[in-house]
């Protein structure tokens, strides 16, 4: 008789493929129907026309990527595991949907869903919902995409909104702050895949995101008329950034050997936050990230 077919839970993807164990004679598809279920309609509203065709099919693939990655969170992938990761929504489904887009409150949403799921000792969730995974570099971007969104929408009412989460974030990494810098003691923290960790107490990579976290947080202070935090935060990035600028001092001082300790993540990283201000520096940097 007639029956539907239909996966056990949504999932995204171009093609299905539907194996019958019946006589080929009596089997055929009545019907087949596709639901689009993201969050934004298609086609975006946003379009790029560069006149060079391979530029303007990556623009439009990212586009597509991120509304496939759109539900009623901005996930990192329509058919895996579908988890709301906070590195995801900020450092790539927001400034994509920037691009395309003039509804910006996904990401909002995505900001607000991590704040409200953090952990006992204030940290951001490196996922948010579901089953909460904490990774203190995603809880440090956290911070920078509150900015980023507020840069993008004009919207102080969320920083104002989201502030003592910024503050109880931010206290967690404040005591693991030593004299190396950050140290370990929050848990794994993801860079990259492919990233090597430097030796010692502390993790330079995740330092440097920490160093842009107090660096927006002093912004975002002066945003919302909150000055008497300012010199919180600028003396708790002293701190940190003068450890990080110890160590990439001292490895640099080594010659190529130091620039290869230093790596390609903590050589970007540095590069952003301005670590490298000499000008043959930043000429060893950028060829050693070529």
């Amino acid at each position: 008789g007639l029956q539907r077919i239909e996966p056990l839970v949504p999932l995204g993807g171009r093609f299905l493929e539907v194996h019958v164990l019946a006589d080929p004679a009596r089997v055929s598809f009545r019907e087949e129907t596709w639901l689009d279920r993201g969050y934004h309609a298609a086609p975006p509203e946003g379009s790029l026309r560069t006149g060079d065709r391979l530029l303007d099919r990556i623009w439009s693939a990212g586009v597509e990527t991120y509304r496939a990655c759109a539900e009623d969170a901005i996930v990192d992938n329509p058919t895996r595991e579908r988890g709301a990761w906070t590195g995801d929504a900020v450092a790539a489904g927001m400034e994509i949907a920037a691009t395309a887009y003039s509804d910006a409150r996904l990401a909002a949403r995505s900001l607000r869903q991590a704040a409200w799921t953090a952990r006992e000792d204030g940290l951001i969730p490196g996922m948010a919902v579901g089953d909460p995974i904490f990774i203190p570099s995603y809880a440090a971007a956290w911070v920078s995409g509150c900015l980023r969104q507020t840069e993008l929408t004009g919207d102080r009412d969320l920083l104002r909104e989201l502030f003592p989460h910024a503050e109880r974030n931010a206290d967690a990494f404040a005591r693991q702050i030593g004299d190396d810098g950050v140290r370990d003691g929050l848990g794994w923290s993801f860079i990259d895949w492919g990233y090597v960790r430097n030796d010692g107490p502390a993790d330079i990579a995740l330092n440097l995101h920490v160093v842009a976290m107090l660096r927006d947080l002093e912004r975002w202070c002066r945003l919302i008329g909150r000055d008497d935090r300012v010199a919180r935060y600028r003396d708790l990035e002293r701190r940190v950034a003068g450890a990080v600028g110890r160590w990439l001092e001292a490895r640099r001082a080594e010659g190529p050997a130091g620039w290869e300790k230093i790596g390609y993540h903590a050589a970007a990283l540095g590069l952003r936050a301005g670590f490298f201000d000499a000008p043959d520096a930043e000429a060893q940097a950028v060829a050693f990230l070529r």
